[in-house]
């Protein structure tokens, strides 16, 4: 079987600003998460953020969950500062609770701009207390 789902990644500075759209299968997490770990090491050494924006995203199968909870632990030990999640409803703020969980809180927004916007002042509030170290 092939992915279900669809997703595209930019990058604005250093903050990755992905769109997941309709509903995926653990072969679309693959793809996915494997796109955006491209797109990091595009980026190089250094702090990173990452904007998803769900208002398109459907449901997924159970195994999404595991493979974007493992995502989430490869994201912290490679710079990742934070999550930032655009989402819809309640079910899809208790799906990114269950992935996320504690290791990294997923940070959420009604709004694709206002979450990259916090991306982005949290990797200069990060910069600024690294070089005052």
């Amino acid at each position: 079987m092939g992915p279900h789902g669809e997703h595209s990644i930019d990058v604005d500075g250093r903050v990755l600003v992905c769109r997941v759209l309709e509903a995926w299968n653990v072969e679309q997490a693959r793809r996915f998460v494997a796109d955006i770990q491209q797109a990091v090491a595009a980026l190089g050494k250094g702090s990173w953020c990452r904007v998803v924006n769900m208002l398109d995203y459907q449901l997924h199968t159970p195994e999404v969950v595991e493979e974007m909870a493992a995502f989430g632990r490869w994201a912290t030990a490679n710079g990742c500062l934070c999550h930032a999640f655009v989402i819809a409803n309640d079910l899809q703020q208790g799906q990114l609770q269950r992935a996320y969980g504690e290791r990294l809180p997923p940070h959420l927004f009604a709004d694709e701009a206002e979450a990259i916007s916090f991306c982005h002042r949290q990797l200069r509030a990060h910069r600024s207390n690294y070089s005052n170290a």
